[in-house]
């Protein structure tokens, strides 16, 4: 029997071998990720097949800007102000983001030991926008059930579930960032997200004035906190719609 050291160095070896100094061996993706649906995909994408691909992330944020708009505009302004949020729970409700973003440490640890970015990114972006559905009914719901006395439950429902939508995006967001860097070729990048963010508009910047118009028509002059959260609320389920589209 041939002696370990005399035999012929495998593919594997070989591979080894020949990389460069610094770095590591080739991967055989085919056994890597074959029992991971949702993992990266190693193979580039090119082609037609990019092309539709990149498009579809585009249209995908022309919608999700109109989610975008709206729920950081003048509605939720209004909702929480309806709720009689004190100095304090406004600025709570603004730092929130922040403090969301911390779930994203986590997430990425999650990213990096599965590689199902598709997966988590989906999860973390229909649950963040899908949220919306509880944060316009329930408030409004308790507030209609308990009067001006139930603002104080109403609003502090409100705060956990909206650090709950932002910490779905801290999920999300890492995956996003780096499926996104596999996808879009480095040469064409900075092209490709100007192109991106200046199609989003084609929507936002309507849907933001129809916002402004449909509130000021609906609610102006009038001191109704419950017509008021009802008109947000109908403004936010609008914007979930859009939002998963």
């Amino acid at each position: 029997m041939m002696d370990s050291e005399n035999q012929p160095p495998t593919d594997e070896a070989r591979a080894g071998r020949d990389a460069p100094s610094g770095t590591a061996a080739p991967l055989d993706y085919e056994n890597t990720s074959a029992d991971r649906p949702f993992a990266a995909n190693p193979r580039p994408v090119t082609g037609l097949q990019l092309r539709n691909a990149m498009g579809l992330v585009t249209a995908a944020w022309i919608f999700g800007n109109v989610w975008y708009v709206t729920i950081n505009g003048a509605p939720f302004s209004l909702f929480i102000k309806a709720m009689k949020a004190s100095a304090f729970e406004v600025g709570l409700l603004s730092a929130i983001p922040y403090m969301a973003a911390l779930v994203s440490i986590p997430a990425s640890l999650w990213i990096e030991r599965t590689g199902a970015r598709k997966l988590i990114f989906f999860t973390g972006l229909y649950f963040q926008r899908g949220l919306w559905v509880a944060l316009a009914l329930v408030p409004l719901w308790m507030m209609r059930r308990g009067g001006a006395e139930a603002a104080s439950s109403a609003l502090w429902f409100f705060i956990p579930m909206y650090f709950l939508m932002h910490a779905g995006n801290a999920v999300g967001g890492p995956a996003w960032v780096s499926w996104m860097a596999d996808l879009v070729p480095g040469r064409t990048r900075g092209k490709y997200f100007a192109r991106r963010r200046m199609w989003s508009l084609l929507l936002a910047i309507p849907a933001a004035w129809y916002v402004g118009w449909l509130l000021d028509d609906k609610l102006g002059g009038k001191n109704d906190a419950l017509l008021t959260m009802r008109w947000c609320a109908i403004l936010f389920l609008i914007a979930a719609v859009f939002g998963v589209m």
